[in-house]
């Protein structure tokens, strides 16, 4: 199938917004609606348009990398790295727990890369004896806004 100057003009529109209004592809190439309409479904009925693209605006929170990083503390230090994890931007909820692990604080990170800076942040800090880290695959059930 031959695409003429038209037809790239249009196809060029629709790849930049594919809900582009056919009255203003119409405008912008000086064609009638009807005209662009006919381009349009002979584009499609060729398989030169398979279909159309949806780009999602997704909150940031959805594409996060989520973990839960367990923390050992020395004896009575426990207050000191609570509030040190407590304050970093990636903390969402910090939590003391009775057991092997004194403090576990479910963390958000935009990329793995970020996550291990953080990591790497909690293991230097003075009091803690040991950490353990695991990335939250998918949410099944509960509020997902936190």
């Amino acid at each position: 199938m031959d695409i003429d100057s038209i037809d790239r003009a249009i196809l060029d529109t629709l790849l930049n917004n594919s809900r582009c209004p056919v009255a203003t592809l119409a405008q912008k190439i000086g064609l009638s609606r009807n005209a662009i309409q006919a381009r349009i479904d002979r584009l499609e009925s060729k398989g030169i348009i398979a279909g159309y693209t949806l780009r999602l605006n997704i909150p940031v929170d959805m594409t996060a990398v989520k973990s839960l990083l367990f923390v050992k503390v020395k004896a009575s230090k426990t207050p000191e790295v609570l509030r040190a994890v407590a304050k970093m931007d990636a903390a969402k909820n910090v939590y003391t727990t009775g057991g092997y692990w004194d403090v576990i604080a479910e963390l958000s990170n935009k990329t793995l890369a970020d996550l291990d800076n953080v990591l790497s942040t909690v293991r230097e800090f003075t009091h803690v004896i040991n950490t353990e880290t695991h990335i939250l695959m998918a949410h099944h059930k509960g509020d997902k806004t936190g």
